[in-house]
């Protein structure tokens, strides 16, 4: 659903603001009322924390009043795609806006770099709210790759392990705190 979202937001030539629904409310809250969004998509199951987004899942139980606006110019280059908040270690977190320059390139040079074709399973493993996920979506769409989207909940150690196993995964990019754990023969 994240990622439907995501390339519909795109699409309409808006920005999106991935947010790690497991974030602590207070973070969540504050990167709302930074961004501003014209509107939040959801699903049902967050529903009671966003009380007038649109649920993705769900449109019939929205109880948001009337559509999300459009944007009503063309999507230039220099657009924003997507906009990312800092971890906040020096401070408080800060939105970084990426504008849609230059992203088809970058997405294309690191699939090329890192040998992702249209036979490739790239691994949805970085929370959404990091640009790594950015680019796990991007190097897979990009190239026709299967991106594949585990289910929900901490992916580390031995279930990281499994997962990539079982769904085949060929590429994921894993920070080494994830590979705590991990059976170096498995």
């Amino acid at each position: 659903d994240l990622v439907v979202a995501q390339l519909a937001v795109q699409q309409a030539g808006a920005a999106h603001l991935p947010i790690d629904p497991d974030y602590p409310e207070d973070r969540i809250a504050a990167m709302l009322q930074d961004a501003r969004p014209a509107g939040v998509l959801t699903l049902g199951a967050l529903a009671d924390r966003y009380p007038d987004a649109l649920l993705t899942d769900a449109p019939a139980r929205s109880t948001r009043p009337g559509p999300l606006p459009v944007p009503d110019t063309a999507v230039t280059p220099d657009h924003p795609a997507y906009v990312i908040f800092t971890s906040g270690s020096t401070g408080r977190p800060k939105g970084v806006i990426t504008p849609h320059r230059g992203l088809t390139a970058l997405a294309t040079a690191q699939a090329e770099r890192l040998g992702i074709d249209d036979g490739s399973r790239v691994l949805q493993l970085a929370s959404p709210s990091f640009d790594a996920s950015v680019m796990e979506t991007l190097m897979a769409l990009a190239t026709g790759a299967t991106l594949v989207v585990p289910e929900p909940g901490p992916l580390a150690g031995p279930l990281l392990g499994e997962t990539i196993a079982r769904r085949g995964v060929s590429h994921a990019l894993i920070p080494p705190t994830a590979l705590t754990g991990l059976e170096p023969d498995g």
